[in-house]
Formats: structure tokens, C-alpha cells, sequence
């Protein structure tokens, strides 16, 4: 009974999710996209540091070095622009096609939910 109701609660809430406007999901793609470049940005400066470097030190290290050396704790986010706004443009995308497909299929099967073994 719990699992069913479960299901129920996930079908009503795909009922309301066909009422937003096309462009929230884009647009909650762009957040969520910056959200990953700016999280990801400094484990990947670092590891290109380590990738590039003729040093064997480590990634705290580098870390550290990259905070004292190069401006403190925002030097880490050097050179973010660009894949903040490429990363950020594609997961939009990919996010707001996603979210429309699934409301399209949703309306055309009419709110009933299907699986593989109906396909």
C-alpha cells in the first residue's frame, strides 16, 4: 500500500508539473549547470596543476600553494567564465528538453503511465 501510494504521489506531481511555463526548466538548467561549474571549478584547477606540473606534490599541496601564492581563496575560480557559461548554456538545454519531452509524452499518453513491457 505505501509503495502504491508512493506512485500515486509521483503521478500527481507530473499532473502539476505540466502547469509550468516552458522556460522555467530552461532556466532552472542554467542554475543548475553554474551550480556545477562553480562547485567543480577549483578540484579541476588543482588537477590540472597536478596533470601539468613537473612536481610531484600533492593535491593539498597545490591547494595550498594556489591560495597563497596567487591571490587567496578566490584564485581558485580563475578562468571560470568560459565553462560557466558553456556548461551552464548546455545543461540548460539539455535540462529544459528533457522536462518538455517528458511533458509532451505525458499529454500524449494522457497522464497514464507507461512502462517498458506497455512500449
Amino acid at each position: 500500500n505505501q509503495f502504491l501510494f508512493q506512485i500515486q504521489n509521483i503521478s500527481l506531481s507530473m499532473t502539476e508539473a505540466n502547469k509550468t511555463p516552458f522556460i522555467y526548466e530552461f532556466i532552472a538548467g542554467s542554475f543548475g549547470g553554474a551550480a556545477q561549474v562553480l562547485s567543480g571549478q577549483p578540484f579541476d584547477i588543482v588537477k590540472v596543476r597536478m596533470q601539468s606540473g613537473n612536481n610531484n606534490q600533492g593535491a593539498l599541496t597545490i591547494f595550498k600553494n594556489i591560495i597563497a601564492n596567487e591571490g587567496g581563496i578566490f584564485s581558485l575560480w580563475k578562468g571560470t567564465l568560459s565553462p560557466l557559461l558553456g556548461v551552464g548554456g548546455a545543461v540548460s538545454i539539455q535540462f529544459g528538453v528533457n522536462e518538455n519531452v517528458k511533458k509532451f509524452f505525458n499529454s500524449y499518453n494522457q497522464g497514464k503511465r507507461t512502462n517498458l513491457t506497455t512500449i
